[in-house]
């Protein structure tokens, strides 16, 4: 049995487990930090360790590690995506995210062998004439966030996972009037 340690939960001022933190892209003080709050789904090292990011597939405040709701009212893990994204929809976003961390990072891809082979009897001139595995996969990356926030806007916002360093994948959603 693996433990799971739920670092994306946070204890608010009243006392209740959050699933979901203040939004951190936005400057503090502006309505938007009240309304949209950012719900993080954790990287999963138990999947491929620290070959590449890879997040978790466990839908957040449904891992194994969560509080259910049965424990009372001051510890539930339920998050507010819930409201919004189904689970095939979550998985479908989590799993082509995944799909690009692979491509992108992985050190066992033909392409990343070839290229760092290329790279070394060039002299890395290879790497300022041509772009990278590494360069491409993540365009294609910025691309499909792109296109997922232009179609769900008005549901949910997904931060490209560069701006926090690839330690989690952020869902900015409206939540109203949080209770914190």
């Amino acid at each position: 049995m693996t433990s799971f340690f739920n670092y994306h939960e946070y204890i608010s001022s009243n006392d209740r487990a959050q699933t979901h933190h203040p939004n951190i892209y936005v400057e503090y003080g502006q309505s938007d930090t009240k309304l949209r709050r950012c719900v993080r789904v954790p990287r999963d090292y138990s999947v491929v360790g620290d070959e590449y990011p890879y997040f978790s597939t466990h839908f957040v405040g449904e891992e194994p590690g969560a509080y259910p709701s049965e424990e009372g009212p001051t510890y539930d893990s339920r998050s507010p995506l819930k409201d919004i994204i189904s689970y095939q929809e979550y998985n479908d976003i989590v799993g082509t995210i995944n799909g690009y961390m692979k491509r992108a990072f992985s050190p066992w891809q033909k392409c990343q062998f070839i290229e760092t082979v290329l790279s070394f009897l060039t002299l890395w001139i290879f790497e300022r004439l041509f772009a990278s595995n590494n360069e491409r996969v993540l365009a294609q990356l910025d691309e499909y966030i792109d296109q997922l926030n232009s179609k769900n806007a008005d549901r949910f916002i997904l931060i490209n996972p560069r701006k926090n360093g690839f330690l989690s994948l952020d869902f900015l959603v409206m939540v109203g009037e949080p209770n914190i």
